[in-house]
């Protein structure tokens, strides 16, 4: 090996070693700002688990993701228009000052500003943007704008859907059966579930009787309604239901917005029929039990989630 030759080696290792230390420090830098980070989101109590594979385990999705993390908010509901304000909070690990970002969800753009280092911004969005559809649950893309640079990622919101309405309704076993249904409700409303922020103004509970005849044709008759009473609905009430009668029982909550908002609660047949009509079960499963069925001054939407 010719002495020039070892000295144009020896040089190219070396310039090697300085782009490895320089890649290295730029690296290690975002990662330990990274960790610093989500320090102040490190579990003071994690009840009983390894706080230690949490910690490493957050670290990790935070070297994958472009967010610490991201909050949405979901408010002020309009009746006249079906529409509510959807607010959004996200968290960069790291962007550079002066940049901004845009949500898409679902065709609609939401411009966040930047401030503090945290990315925020809100827009008035259809209620039928925020629903389960045909692609699967709400699914949001933030896309970063830092110069010439653009950067994106999805983001999943954990919306809680959960009925204001908690308690049973019982069927009264004492005695022979008569022909008649004998029921005892037991209702209390819990206003933190009623949906986007809004308030409840008053609720109640009724029944349909679906009366099948040939064809898979129905009629439908109310047959119970009765309103809580410092959010306590506790009654008992007796129902003559029909060889082809299903009984269907619905919560309601009336929001300060105007917004009505429907829950299916529960389904009862006679005793003496349930084994002598074939109801078309297939059917009834998808019509109330997995969404809000929400109506507003003008207009309804069937809430999937």
């Amino acid at each position: 090996m010719t002495g020039g030759f070892q000295k144009f080696i020896g040089g190219f290792l070396c310039v090697v070693l300085v782009l490895a230390l320089a890649l290295g420090a730029y690296y290690g830098g975002s990662i330990r700002r990274a960790i610093a980070q989500l320090d102040e989101f490190r579990p003071a109590d994690t009840g009983g688990a390894d706080e230690a594979y949490l910690y490493a385990e957050a670290v990790l999705r935070g070297q994958k993701n472009l967010f610490v993390n991201c909050e949405e908010t979901l408010s002020a509901p309009d009746a006249a228009n079906l529409t509510v304000e959807f607010s959004l909070r996200a968290v960069p690990f790291e962007i550079a000052t002066g940049s901004s970002a845009t949500a898409f969800v679902r065709g609609h753009r939401i411009l966040l500003r930047l401030r503090d280092g945290v990315l925020e911004g809100s827009a008035r969005l259809p209620l039928a943007a925020l629903a389960y559809n045909d692609d699967g649950p709400l699914e949001y893309r933030i896309l970063l704008h830092e110069g010439p640079k653009q950067r994106n990622q999805a983001v999943a919101p954990e919306f809680i859907w959960d009925s204001p309405f908690a308690g049973n309704i019982a069927v009264n076993h004492g005695t022979p059966y008569d022909g008649k249904l004998e029921l005892a409700f037991h209702y209390e409303l819990d206003g933190a579930y009623v949906p986007f922020g809004d308030t409840a103004a008053k609720a109640n509970i009724y029944a349909l009787t679906y009366t099948y005849g040939g064809a898979g044709e129905r009629t439908q008759d109310l047959m119970f309604n009765a309103y809580f009473e410092d959010g306590v609905l506790d009654q008992e009430e007796t129902f003559e239901v029909g060889e082809k009668d299903l009984l269907r029982f619905y919560a309601e909550v009336v929001g300060k917005s105007g917004m009505v908002y429907r829950y299916w609660l529960e389904d009862f047949v006679s005793p003496e029929y349930v084994d002598r009509f074939d109801f078309p079960w297939w059917e009834e499963n998808l019509e109330s039990r997995e969404y809000i069925y929400i109506a507003g001054k003008d207009d309804q939407v069937e809430f999937w989630f």
